[in-house]
């Protein structure tokens, strides 16, 4: 074959500087994309630990509220029922269930408490007829006054005025 002598001055000439441009935006654009794809890839393995953080705590509040609600379903008609009887189950010091109770529900633990059997109480309004005395007694309140003036504070009405309510509303 033949041999291409190339004079040491072609490598200073205006052909070789362009050259010699062309090959350092080539380079410079590789290099670019090379950085981009390791900064995609972090990014991805950041999400991902986000996304799995934020389902374990999703999962963990869900089971936390899963095991409250368990044992107000089993407990709520004591009518000494009461914050440490919770705690006790749960396994949780009172701060932090408080805390963690708050941070879900917006509510402190005696709200929550009186809130899941107002609740129930609701619902035995609105599904039967038991008189209002035997509610409160079968949902652990200590005596129908109270019950009545906590019915009345949290829903606006009594519970004979709210069952009144629910008939007319269904009957119409």
């Amino acid at each position: 074959g033949r041999e291409v002598i190339v004079p040491s001055s072609f490598f200073f000439s205006r052909k070789a500087q362009w050259g010699y441009l062309i090959a350092a935006i080539v380079v410079a654009v590789l290099l670019m994309l090379w950085f981009q794809n390791i900064r995609r890839k972090k990014e991805r393995k950041t999400n991902q630990a986000k996304v799995n953080r934020e389902d374990i705590m999703a999962k963990e509040d869900y089971d936390f509220m899963q095991r409250v609600h368990n044992w107000m379903e089993a407990n709520y008609k004591n009518p000494t029922l009461g914050v440490e009887e919770l705690i006790g189950y749960l396994s949780m010091g009172l701060a932090d269930f408080e805390s963690q109770l708050k941070r879900l529900t917006g509510k402190t633990p005696k709200e929550f408490i009186r809130d899941y059997r107002l609740n129930k109480a609701k619902q035995m309004l609105e599904q039967t007829n038991e008189s209002v005395a035997d509610i409160s007694f079968e949902l652990g309140f200590a005596n129908v006054a109270h019950f009545n003036h906590q019915f009345q504070e949290a829903m606006g009405m009594t519970p004979s005025q709210y069952r009144d309510a629910q008939k007319n509303t269904n009957t119409t």
